[in-house]
């Protein structure tokens, strides 16, 4: 008997577990292998960086309706270098070349055994981006993620909740901060209307000495990657963004708005602790969220997951490689 999985809690038992340790198993499959594979740029693409600040999640009152998601097709699931399963969710992980990113790897998804469809909503927990790392002050390689928030309503990961940002620096301030207040690590927050949340402006400091840039461990670490090194707490950093394409680009910003609404199902949320030492809340590490309420129906190949980098993004690389 297969089973329709139909998963209503935005946060999802294993969430605590997978923020604090290890989460989910590897998975079983007959028609997959695991092998090493070789890295051909573990620098980064383009020969100089930029970092993803236009796919932080923010929350919502209003999700489209599911999307059926058909992306592109694992053709060599022996290629594969490690997966997981998501028993929770439905789904099996996996890492391989990527169909879209010549030389690099890619995230996959196909539906875990005995289950015939999946349907996510916007904002559960994936896995996470890359929970080993280090804060820069400038970008390095092409998969650094900025600290970056847009405003008060951007999501995050406090206390092992997901939160607006405004909600967890009230929680910060109520129960750790200095004389009920807590700030937020690399911004400004302005305010008209102390005790309406909708009056908050948050900017970006100035500050040079700032390490703003997160900057995943595995893939600065050397050119090759094996299975043992890759787990559930990194394997969002995999994800390319499957909107772009250097041999048939977006003619316009329209246009890879409406790629991307479609191909990249994957964004970013921060994960927020507090500092006794500063008062405010500061990033520990990215995790990886489903950007919209999407359905699998995958059962027998894998497909390849997006996450959007953003057209200021594509543009930067563009007119670098023009230089």
């Amino acid at each position: 008997m297969k089973v329709v999985l139909l998963i209503f809690t935005m946060i999802l038992p294993f969430t605590v577990a997978f923020l604090t340790g290890n989460s989910a198993s590897l998975f079983s499959k007959s028609h997959v292998t695991s092998a090493p594979f070789m890295r051909s740029n573990s620098v980064g693409r383009y020969g100089q960086s930029f970092y993803h600040t236009a796919l932080l999640a923010e929350l919502t009152s209003s999700s489209p309706s599911p999307l059926v998601y058909n992306g592109p097709i694992l053709e060599d699931p022996s290629q594969i270098v490690s997966g997981i399963s998501l028993g929770e969710l439905g789904l099996d992980l996996a890492v391989a070349p990527s169909t879209v990113a010549p030389g690099q790897l890619g995230l996959y998804a196909i539906l875990s055994e005995d289950t015939d469809s999946a349907t996510i909503p916007e904002l559960t927990l994936m896995c996470g981006y890359s929970r080993e790392g280090s804060f820069a002050a400038k970008d390095e390689g092409d998969k650094t993620v900025g600290f970056a928030l847009a405003g008060p309503n951007t999501a995050v990961f406090y206390d092992r909740q997901l939160m607006p940002i405004i909600e967890a620096l009230q929680l910060a301030a109520e129960k750790k901060g200095a004389d009920k207040s807590c700030g937020l690590a690399g911004h400004v927050l302005m305010t008209e209307d102390a005790n309406d949340s909708d009056s908050v402006s948050i900017y970006l400091t100035t500050e040079p000495e700032f390490k703003r840039y997160f900057v995943p461990a595995l893939l600065n670490a050397g050119s090759q990657v094996e299975a043992p090194d890759v787990t559930v707490q990194n394997f969002g950093q995999f994800s390319n963004d499957l909107a772009w394409s250097y041999v048939n680009p977006p003619q316009n910003k329209e246009e890879y708005d409406a790629s991307s609404e479609t191909g990249n199902v994957v964004q970013l949320v921060w994960r927020l602790e507090f500092d006794e030492e500063t008062n405010c809340l500061v990033p520990s590490w990215p995790v990886s969220v489903f950007a919209r309420d999407v359905t699998f129906q995958n059962r027998d190949v894998f497909m390849e997951l997006g996450t959007r980098y953003g057209w200021n993004y594509w543009q930067a690389t563009v007119n670098l490689d023009k230089l």
